[in-house]
């Protein structure tokens, strides 16, 4: 299989969230693209989902606590 840029292989970009400092960084593979910041609403329903997909693909259960 190819790893061409639009594979399903290839890196597009890392996401490094903050949910404590409602920032998140866009680490682009080509260092290229812009903005590279970002602030993210923690509290809101789809920060919130994707915390808890976070959360089950590390094995914890941020409900149970």
């Amino acid at each position: 299989m190819s790893a061409g840029p639009y594979s399903p292989v290839a890196v597009l970009a890392e996401i490094a969230f903050c949910f404590r400092c409602r920032n998140a960084k866009v680490l682009w593979p080509d260092g290229s693209r812009r903005p590279t910041w970002f602030t993210v609403d923690p509290d809101s329903k789809p920060a919130q989902d994707l915390l808890q997909r976070l959360d089950a693909a590390a094995g914890e259960d941020r409900d149970a606590s």
